[in-house]
Formats: C-alpha cells, sequence, structure tokens
C-alpha cells in the first residue's frame, strides 16, 4: 500500500504546506487526483534551506508542495523525468507481448523509438525513498533495460512459446491447407512474422507450400485482408502453380488475393 507523505511541522509553519502525497507506479497522487507520470509537463524543484518546493504541471495546470523534504523532492523530480519518458515505451512493449501475435523486431524497434535517445536506464533502487512505492515497474524497467541494450532473450522465449501455441492450436489447418501435412518446420516458417523473412530449402521440399500456408495464415489470423496481399515470383509458371494453389486451398469470399509475377517489373 502507498505510504503518505505530509509536510512536517516546522515546513508548515515556515512555508503554509499543506498537502497530501502519494508515489504511485501509475503516477503522483496529490490530495486524491493523480498526476501520471507521462502526463507531466514539468517537475522541478526549488531548493529552501533543508526543504524543496515541487513543481508540478500537467497541461496548463501547476501546482506547488511547499516544504517538502528537499531529498524526496528531487528524488521525485528525477524519477518523474525517466519515468515520464520510458513508460510509453514499456507500455508499447508490453501490448505487444500481450498481443495475440508474434512480436517481430519492427515491433520492438517502434516501441523503443518512442522514447527514443531521450530514454535512461534507471531503476527504483536509485531512488531510496521511493523504492518500496515503485517497486511494481521492476519486471517492466528490466524488460525495458534488457530490450535496450540489445538482449531480446524475453522477447525470443515469448515468440518460441507462441509459435509453439500456434502449430498446435492450427493444427487442422496445418494439416489440410495443402495436399500434404506441413511439417513442424514449415508451420513455424508460417507463423514466424518478421518484415523480412528468409526460407531456405531444397528444391521440392515445400517452399511453396509455406508461402500459400502463410497467405492463409496471414488473412486467417487477421493480420492483413485479402486485398492487401501481393504475392511474386520470379518465374512465371512457378506464379501460376502458386495461384492455382492458392485458389484451390484457401476459399476466399471475396477472392481478393492478388498474384502477379514480378519478372515482367524487373525485365
Amino acid at each position: 500500500m502507498a505510504r503518505h507523505w505530509t509536510p512536517g511541522f516546522f515546513s508548515r509553519i515556515l512555508f503554509g504546506g499543506s498537502w497530501s502525497l502519494e508515489v504511485v507506479p501509475e503516477g503522483l497522487r496529490v490530495d486524491d487526483r493523480l498526476y501520471g507520470w507521462s502526463d507531466l509537463t514539468c517537475c522541478s524543484v526549488a531548493p529552501a534551506f533543508f526543504w524543496g518546493h515541487l513543481r508540478l504541471g500537467q497541461g496548463d495546470q501547476e501546482i506547488f508542495l511547499r516544504g517538502m523534504s528537499r531529498r524526496l523532492a528531487e528524488e521525485i523530480s528525477a524519477c518523474a523525468k525517466t519515468l515520464g519518458v520510458m513508460l510509453p515505451s514499456i507500455k508499447a512493449l508490453r501490448a505487444a507481448m500481450a498481443s495475440d501475435r508474434y512480436v517481430s523486431n519492427r515491433m520492438v524497434r517502434e516501441a523503443l523509438a518512442i522514447s527514443g535517445a531521450h530514454a535512461s536506464h534507471w531503476h527504483p533502487d536509485q531512488s531510496g525513498l521511493l523504492a518500496p512505492d515503485l517497486e511494481p515497474l521492476g519486471p517492466d524497467l528490466k524488460l525495458f533495460e534488457q530490450v535496450t541494450s540489445g538482449d531480446y532473450s524475453a522477447i525470443e522465449a515469448r515468440n518460441d512459446k507462441f509459435v509453439a501455441q500456434e502449430t498446435v492450436l492450427h493444427d487442422e489447418y496445418f494439416c489440410s491447407v495443402e495436399s500434404s501435412v506441413l511439417t513442424l518446420e514449415q508451420r513455424v516458417a508460417t507463423v514466424v512474422m518478421e518484415d523480412c523473412n528468409l526460407v531456405i530449402a531444397a528444391a521440392g521440399s515445400g517452399k511453396t507450400s509455406v508461402l500459400v500456408a502463410k497467405v492463409g495464415y496471414l488473412v486467417k489470423k487477421g493480420y492483413a485482408s485479402p486485398e492487401e496481399i501481393l504475392v511474386l515470383s520470379f518465374n512465371a509458371s512457378v506464379a501460376d502453380e502458386i495461384e492455382a494453389r492458392i485458389k484451390e486451398r484457401l476459399v476466399q469470399s471475396d477472392g481478393g488475393l492478388q498474384d502477379r509475377p514480378s519478372h515482367a517489373q524487373l525485365a
């Protein structure tokens, strides 16, 4: 449970401070009003002897918490500046991790780009007074620090689990989408959804089956509508084969799947 901070006896006499403050993972609760970390437009400290006046800004409103312990005020200011930048990226990362899809590198880059170069590695333990109240943020901050340092192990573990679940959940689809049951490797190649996916396999090993299955999986999961999918081939005969197999294997009510050989554009 969050602790209550109020001005002390001398600060009330000297500065007329009258406020009640709670520090919670979502932000600062001042006199029962929540100021979210990401909503604060300013959070600064004006020193006053042994105390500090904390200035908070949200939109066009500003309030002053006078007569606060200077250490507490400085820790809150540092915390607000850091979390205000980091939390939008953390929220995007968590949303990606909780989504019903493969978390691609692009999704991670876009999440981190929200904070940009302004984000810095920070942990609640660096704020001794606030650490107990911010402890629930620990796992999110750890994930953010790992990813920004290039450690994608948590995302990779999550993706491995997701891919394994999808290959089982859509077993009926993978067994029937082509004339031959898709192998585990083909199923994994179908489910993995990076922006660029390179499938290397010998001739006749089932690369076209992966392509057909991936098109159907995209539509089945709602990742794309048929009219948003363009299948390209460098060979006209292969393009005809892919088109025939898509029409045969993937029943589309609007016939929106497009298949065009790319050699004409490359000539």
